[in-house]
């Protein structure tokens, strides 16, 4: 019952709330990363990427993409929708909201939640991250309206799936840290990397809000001060 409500109107409520906390502008956090994974300065190059939540037959959960194999970056990855700023974009959330439409179909309706922390990307990237919520969605109808171009697959995994422990471990980064994994669902469908990382922040620290056992990912745990 729980978990039922946490998408509901007031679990909606209760994550724009937590968000509208999140400083953006102070970069502890993105510093604090950027530290860890032996980054040094804040880099230049900007993304945006919308975590996509729904309900599926009323059970709360997320919306991942499988990209396509035929792309020439981050081919088969499992990803969150979104991009690379375009000029024409005026603002960090415009870029997510227009990625995850070119993405999933220009039909689809978006409730943005708000914006959560940013991330450090491969290479000299800055990623903005939001929470944006669709609604009852199903995932057959979504996956027909995809771009093939660019997507794959589209699917979801509940929140109780994501949230189960048991199913978390970590990788390694070359830089020495680890990062979150999660292994629920399809093993083709493995969440990690900055999709991972971003997902371990946004499920723990504004959705479920569990006292969540950091031994799984010391590095989270490290960072744990410097988000909500």
């Amino acid at each position: 019952a729980r978990m039922r409500s946490l998408l509901d109107d007031a679990g909606r409520m209760r994550i724009r709330k937590r968000l509208e906390g999140v400083d953006v502008e102070k970069k502890e956090f993105l510093k604090a990363a950027l530290r860890e994974t032996g980054k040094g300065d804040v880099p230049m190059r900007r993304a945006a990427v919308l975590v996509p939540l729904c309900t599926v037959s009323g059970v709360p959960s997320v919306l991942f993409t499988r990209r396509s194999t035929a792309l020439n970056n981050h081919a088969g990855e499992v990803c969150f929708p979104g991009g690379m700023v375009d000029e024409k974009d005026t603002t960090f959330a415009e870029t997510a909201l227009r990625e995850c439409q070119e993405e999933l179909g220009s039909e689809l309706d978006v409730e943005m939640l708000g914006r959560y922390h940013d991330f450090p990307g491969r290479g000299h990237l800055v990623v903005s991250t939001y929470v944006g919520y669709l609604g009852e969605v199903q995932v057959d109808e979504v996956q027909k309206k995809a771009n093939k171009a660019e997507v794959e697959e589209v699917f979801t995994l509940s929140l109780s799936e994501l949230s189960n422990v048991a199913t978390h471990s970590t990788w390694k980064h070359p830089c020495g840290v680890d990062l979150p994994v999660f292994n629920a669902g399809d093993p083709n469908n493995r969440i990690w990397g900055l999709t991972g990382i971003i997902l371990y922040a946004v499920l723990y620290n504004v959705i479920v809000q569990d006292e969540v056992p950091h031994r799984v990912c010391r590095y989270m745990g490290r960072l744990r001060e410097a988000m909500i």
